[in-house]
């Protein structure tokens, strides 16, 4: 009985949890991601794949997908990317852009060949122009 109500409880848990899909235009042959590569890629370490100019596209600020990929993927809290962004601008490199919206990030990724960009996966459908190319769970 215990048991079962371990697994109740763990499976209420994994129900709660949110999941976030990494979307990119249909035409960019990226197809499978590291970690590694797509925090080098918002970062802007890493700014071509192959001969293709990579757009790395943020949420809002307070978009709850935005925070997860902050915490899960990027692995760094808002004030130390706040840091980050302010040297980088004494270098001429600019943060990511931002959309307001999941509809207008699959929107602007679809029509733009380097677009990367997240979006809860509950948002996601199979959009003529996007595809998924990672995946992550808070």
């Amino acid at each position: 009985m215990k048991r079962f109500f371990l697994f109740l409880s763990f499976s209420a848990l994994l129900l709660q949890a949110d999941s976030y899909v990494l979307i990119a235009n249909k035409d960019l042959k990226l197809t499978n991601i590291s970690r590694l590569y797509l925090k080098q890629i918002y970062l802007k370490k890493h700014r071509y794949f192959r001969d293709v100019k990579l757009i790395p596209v943020n949420l809002d600020v307070q978009d709850a997908a935005r925070k997860s990929f902050e915490k899960e993927i990027l692995k760094m809290s808002r004030n130390r990317l706040r840091e980050f962004w302010i040297m980088q601008h004494y270098e001429g490199v600019r943060p990511p852009l931002v959309m307001h919206s999941s509809k207008s990030m699959i929107k602007f990724v679809a029509k733009i060949k380097g677009a990367l960009g997240y979006i809860p996966e509950k948002n996601f459908s199979s959009q003529e122009n996007v595809k998924i190319i990672y995946r992550w769970s808070d």
